[in-house]
């Protein structure tokens, strides 16, 4: 779900109510789980939310300056994506109940309703602990400057909510989603898995390509870690 937005730079909302209406169209109606016309505020008010209620000693572990390094490539920080790792090395349920309550509300600025229970039901699934054990947050910039968005990683996740509202990148970065409820070798027809549609409907628009474009449309793999490993 990594996208540049091309030279016209449209907002990230803009870009999601014109992707959404593009591929309903195609999927006969079918929409993603992030929100497509909430208003882009929502997410920069539940960070900032956020940011005030840390203390010193909190700020020094998570959060960082927009442009850290730490990515890909010399890439900034929160750019970097991959199944399983940590933003910071603040674990979530290190909060205080009222900074737990202010990350759920994070989550659900950016998410449809009931896509946060979701994700919290793949943490546990997936990794045995509950999502304040596994999941770790961070964030860049600061709020009001323009630059500034929260990070939230772990195994299967990475997600993010607020951006660069200059940057034409699409959600704010790379996400990354993942679920393997029945364990690491799935059952045919991945019972259970939360994100198995979206692989469903992902295949109804390889089907509709020509073979030219299937051909061109297939990549190896599509993170730069594992294509480094195949050169190897």
């Amino acid at each position: 779900m990594r996208s540049e937005i091309g030279s016209d730079r449209l907002p990230r909302r803009d870009f999601l109510q014109t992707s959404a209406a593009a591929v309903g169209a195609l999927m006969g109606g079918a929409i993603p789980f992030l929100k497509a016309a909430e208003p882009e505020s929502a997410a920069d008010a539940a960070v900032k939310a956020l940011y005030e209620s840390l203390n010193e000693a909190q700020r020094k572990v998570m959060c960082f300056d927009w442009d850290k390094k730490g990515g890909y490539g010399g890439l900034p920080l929160r750019l970097h994506v991959t199944n399983n790792w940590a933003v910071s090395p603040m674990a979530i349920g290190s909060l205080s109940k009222d900074q737990q309550a202010l990350v759920q509300a994070v989550f659900e600025s950016v998410l449809e309703p009931g896509w946060t229970v979701k994700l919290h039901q793949q943490a546990k699934d997936d990794t045995g602990k509950s999502w304040l054990e596994d999941r770790k947050i961070a964030i860049f910039g600061t709020p009001g400057s323009g630059k500034c968005q929260c990070v939230i990683s772990g195994f299967h996740l990475t997600f993010r909510a607020g951006q660069d509202k200059q940057a034409g990148v699409a959600f704010g970065g790379a996400l990354s989603h993942g679920h393997q409820p029945s364990g690491f070798h799935e059952m045919p027809g991945h019972p259970g898995n939360i994100f198995w549609y979206q692989a469903q409907e992902a295949h109804k628009v390889y089907g509709i390509l020509d073979g030219k474009q299937q051909q061109q449309a297939l990549v190896l793999q599509g993170m730069p870690y594992y294509n480094k490993r195949q050169s190897r």
